[in-house]
């Protein structure tokens, strides 16, 4: 039996828990699932298998995607399937690729920026931000702050890595990645 509109919105009204199977007959998509788990969690997913392994592909929440909408992006993605494209991997793909077009319009000094707000919850101490960020200032974007991210490769980092240190609070002078600093 195919899901319908009125027993989408009661199964996720009443947060009833489990997978319900969007059948074929009446326009469902086959592989279709509405996974509940519980009043404020459900999504839709795709169940289809590849080279003899069952695979679950997520379609999106079940609050932002009708049950039309859901059947049409499980659509999209058994044609991508037999034009041979795994869903999943073609949609890791086009995420990395938006990353990837959005890291190299930032500066490697922004990235890092941005790194130190996200983990900055993480640290036991404000004494690490402060550690990370002079470090950073110092050392790090003087030779690459200004570099798009996109274009700090292997020769830029072993400059900084390899940059000289001079001697200072009785540590010796040195390469700023040598394990003696």
């Amino acid at each position: 039996m195919a899901l319908t509109v009125k027993r989408t919105q009661r199964l996720l009204r009443k947060g009833e828990v489990g997978r319900f199977l969007d059948g074929v007959r009446g326009g469902g998509v086959r592989g279709l699932y509405l996974a509940v788990d519980g009043k404020t969690a459900a999504s839709w997913t795709l169940r289809y298998q590849l080279d003899g392994k069952a695979h679950w592909h997520g379609l999106g929440s079940a609050r932002d995607f009708t049950l039309e909408q859901a059947r049409q992006r499980a659509k999209e993605a058994r044609q991508r399937l037999a034009d041979g494209v795994d869903p999943i991997t073609a949609k890791r793909a086009d995420r990395a690729a938006k990353l990837a077009a959005a890291a190299a319009t930032k500066t490697f000094k922004q990235c890092a920026v941005d790194l130190i707000d996200a983990r900055r919850h993480e640290w036991k101490s404000g004494k690490h931000e402060l550690q990370w960020s002079t470090t950073l200032a110092q050392y790090v974007y003087p030779i690459i702050g200004t570099f798009d991210v996109a274009k700090v490769d292997r020769p830029s980092v072993l400059r900084v890595l390899e940059q000289h240190i001079p001697a200072s609070r009785g540590r010796p002078a040195g390469k700023f990645g040598s394990p003696a600093r």
